[in-house]
């Protein structure tokens, strides 16, 4: 069999030319359908691997009008967080038989808005979206285009959008909590990106914890973290005044800034103990132990690909705002054995 034409593409008119079926026949028989008997659909099958055919997705959806393809738009994959959340989509889109493609906002609301009109350009059955939240234009162009989406991780107060997030408030009150718990009195909140529902919500969290265990008003703190070598400097100024417990919003946050307090010669946790949130230590390993909030992001991810695809296939209208637990996980950066040792 001659394998290509010219332009390098085999096509179905080449493998019914070679086999000697109809151009629908190969087709049906690539497609499995029951009406070609097992015996040809296995010999256009093989005929066709040989050659090196690769059915063309495109000309299949202008026939049946889907694509089979989702898009996933998120932050930055630099970060862990949204590298675990892509990983976990895609696992659970193949089990749908969904393909993947990924386009990153870099947390920047233009930017998003343009990933969201190049992924219906691209002709995708749905998209699934962690916001920026830079405003709300995003949902406005998801709605106005009728395409089916699912948020998550982050969502907004309307009632029009479906959601998938954890309890972010619970989680940043056990962040906390696990902090006082271990003997701390001064704590801080290391926060950015005030703008994410998440993210203000685990500040909610930490303030319910403060007020229930009675901590004054002049012994927490919140600082919005920039560079992380302006936050060790802070850090490392508010230790003089007392302060030995600190909330980082990711565990990303608390990994730098620990990496940049230790090249000031100061002991975490020893000197200046952390909670984290998002336990990607739980999946993927970092030198130095954290203590952090566990929020159900994989259960989050499998379930936004089974609402979109409900929704894909009109099967289900939505479900509005569904929150998933969240857990404490100790691996000791809360310093409690230290704290009861030296009192």
């Amino acid at each position: 069999m001659q394998k290509k034409r010219q332009d390098g593409r085999v096509t179905l008119r080449d493998i019914a030319k070679a086999t000697g079926y109809t151009v629908n026949t190969v087709s049906r028989a690539l497609n499995n359908k029951p009406d070609i008997s097992r015996e040809t659909s296995l010999k256009i099958q093989q005929a066709a691997r040989e050659a090196g055919y690769i059915r063309n997705w495109m000309a299949g959806s202008l026939r049946t009008g889907r694509s089979n393809t989702i898009a996933v738009i998120v932050g930055d994959l630099s970060n862990p967080f949204f590298a675990l959340m892509v990983a976990d989509i895609e696992a659970a889109a193949t089990e749908f038989g969904y393909t993947v493609i990924v386009l990153c906002t870099h947390e920047e609301q233009k930017t998003e808005e343009n990933a969201i009109r190049v992924a219906i350009g691209r002709q995708v059955d749905g998209i699934l979206l962690c916001p920026c939240q830079g405003s709300d234009e995003s949902l406005n162009i998801l709605n106005a285009s009728g395409l089916p989406y699912v948020l998550l991780s982050r969502h907004f107060n309307r009632a029009d959008t479906d959601a998938l997030v954890c309890d972010e408030v619970r989680g940043g009150y056990l962040a906390t909590s696990h902090l006082i718990s271990a003997g701390h009195r001064k704590l801080i909140f290391l926060t950015s990106f005030d703008r994410v529902s998440g993210i203000a919500e685990r500040r909610v969290g930490f303030l319910q914890a403060i007020a229930e265990h009675g901590i004054h008003e002049e012994d927490h703190i919140t600082f919005h973290h920039e560079e992380d070598a302006q936050t060790a400097d802070f850090l490392a100024e508010k230790m003089k005044e007392g302060f030995t417990g600190v909330f980082a919003f990711c565990d990303m946050l608390a990994w730098t800034v620990t990496s940049r307090l230790e090249q000031l010669g100061i002991r975490v946790p020893e000197q200046l103990s952390f909670t984290g949130y998002d336990n990607i230590q739980g999946r993927l390993g970092f030198p130095f132990p954290l203590c952090t909030v566990d929020g159900s992001l994989t259960d989050i991810c499998r379930g936004s690909v089974h609402l979109l695809d409900q929704k894909i296939n009109r099967a289900e209208k939505g479900e509005g705002l569904s929150v998933f637990p969240v857990s404490m996980v100790c691996r000791g950066s809360c310093n409690a054995q230290g704290r009861v040792q030296s009192t």
